[in-house]
Order: C-alpha cells, then structure tokens, then sequence
C-alpha cells in the first residue's frame, strides 16, 4: 500500500478520533475507506503485486467490519448463543463477536476477555481474512468462526 496507503490510514484514524462512531461523517467515510483499499487489494492481487497494509489502517478496517458490518450481516449464526475474541497480535486491538439465532454483534473491547473462541494474527491478517480476501490458515484460531465466516459471510 505504501503512501498511499498510509494516507488512507490516517484519514481513517482521524476520522473516528475526530467524529466518534455514531457520527454521519464516520458512516459515511470510514466504509469509503476501506472500500478503496479492499478495491486496491484486489487490483494489486490481480497484478500479482500485494503491497503491505499499514497496521493501523487494517485494525480500522477490522473495525469496520465487525462493529459497522457485521451487525447488518445475517449470514453469520448458530443455533446457540457463541462469542468470538478476535485479537491483532500487532497492534494489541481486541474485539468480541457474539452470534447465534440473533443478528450477529462486534464491539471493541480494551483488553482481553472470555469468550468460546478465539482468532488471532496481525491487522492485516485479520483485515484481508474478515474482508474474504486472505486465508485463514494464517490466523491461529479455535472454535470454528473461521469456517462459519468463510461459509457464510458475503462482503
């Protein structure tokens, strides 16, 4: 992603900081964001030449799908109550998904918590795998949100 990249890090991080997540402008921007930089992914893929994600803008991604995407997604249940901490190894970001019967819900948490599973691996990681544009073998993760995300979770 190189500069630009870090370009759209910053906005992304300004954004929230400046406007708070309820905000029109956060609703409105933040997803933009990661729009084009998921676009960008696709087209260096295709080029056969990925460039690196700035840690800082792939825990706001992260962010954005779990606490602003997630929530509006049916594809992601189960039939009894579960909870996933997803964690950014680099970053120190942590978040706790619940799912089950109901819409599924993302919120950031401060530090770790119980949860039934778990996923770890860096920003980015967690970035292209939650967006359906990396692996999931990359991560270290228990519990089965792997295969229920990549079964069932359209972006």
């Amino acid at each position: 992603m190189g500069k630009p990249g870090e370009t759209l890090a910053k906005r992304a991080r300004g954004i929230r900081k400046n406007a708070g997540r309820s905000s029109s402008k956060v609703n409105t921007m933040a997803p933009l964001v990661h729009e084009t930089t998921i676009h960008s992914v696709d087209a260096e893929a295709a080029a056969g030449l990925p460039s690196p994600i700035p840690s800082s803008l792939a825990a706001d991604g992260v962010d954005e799908m779990l606490c602003g995407l997630l929530p509006r997604n049916r594809g992601l249940h189960a039939e009894e109550e579960r909870s996933a901490l997803v964690s950014a190894t680099d970053t120190g970001d942590h978040w706790l998904v619940r799912y089950g019967p109901e819409r599924p819900s993302g919120v950031r948490v401060e530090s770790p918590v119980e949860a039934d599973s778990t996923v770890a691996g860096t920003a980015a990681e967690l970035y292209l795998s939650l967006w359906n544009r990396g692996p999931w073998d990359g991560l270290t993760a228990d519990g089965g949100l792997a295969s229920l995300w990549t079964d069932n979770v359209r972006i």
